[in-house]
């Protein structure tokens, strides 16, 4: 099967879901892959695309790899903004007063998900999982992602009012990921206790930029640009 799995043919298969709605043109907002996504379905199929957004551009010359190499120049400077936001914040996160204390908890948390995976409301989370490239997105959902597992992983319950994140959504790029499921959250990890309500995720000021944190074995912090792709049709 992989050597089907190709940008090329989900554009096709684009087409077909294009086709089955009965449209004669779609209208298509992508993010980051997306972009590459949906700047080859333009070529390919031209008269049936409408109104096209491609946010955060990939470079086709560097997928995959090449992209990961140019996120890596900035790992450093980004990790290190992330945990000066966090520490002015550990009041509300609790991840730690100074930058350092802030890097040490992230480090401590991802040895404790090497060692076992952490249950989180009955999802797995593993130390890759939170050194993947896509983790963080900002810096508030880069404390709120630690602040969930570290409690997870110490069985404490969350602040009632900390909301309870889906943190398997966010470690996949997802925005805007407030509570598990229901299945999911119904299953509270044990000393978790039920789950709070959920509090929305709220955005960051545009000069902290994209985030993300982790390159796979490493233990450096890698920047990210944004993933996924939303189309409509018409």
């Amino acid at each position: 099967m992989l050597p089907y799995i190709t940008t090329r043919n989900t554009a096709r298969d684009m087409d077909v879901i294009r086709a089955a709605l009965g449209e004669r043109r779609i209208s298509y907002l992508g993010y980051s892959y997306g972009t590459y996504l949906g700047a080859v379905y333009s070529q390919m199929f031209p008269q049936r695309t409408d109104r096209f957004v491609l946010d955060s551009g990939v470079d086709p010359q560097r997928i995959w790899r090449g992209m990961y190499q140019v996120w890596a120049t900035s790992s450093g400077p980004a990790f290190e903004r992330w945990t000066r936001w966090a520490a002015e914040r550990s009041a509300e996160y609790g991840l730690g007063a100074t930058p350092e204390a802030v890097s040490d908890t992230f480090w401590a948390l991802v040895a404790r998900a090497d060692r076992e995976p952490i249950d989180y409301f009955g999802q797995k989370i593993t130390g890759d999982d939170i050194r993947d490239p896509g983790v963080f997105y900002s810096p508030v959902e880069a404390s709120i992602i630690t602040r969930s597992l570290k409690a997870a992983a110490e069985r404490t319950p969350l602040p009632a009012d900390a909301g309870v994140p889906d943190v398997k959504r966010l470690l996949a790029g997802g925005r805007g990921a407030t509570r598990p499921d229901a299945d999911t959250a119904a299953a509270a990890a044990p000393g978790n206790g039920p789950a709070p309500a959920a509090a929305p995720v709220t955005t960051p000021p545009p000069s902290t930029g994209p985030w993300c944190a982790g390159t796979r074995r490493t233990g450096r912090a890698t920047p990210s640009s944004t993933r996924g792709t939303r189309s409509r049709t018409r």
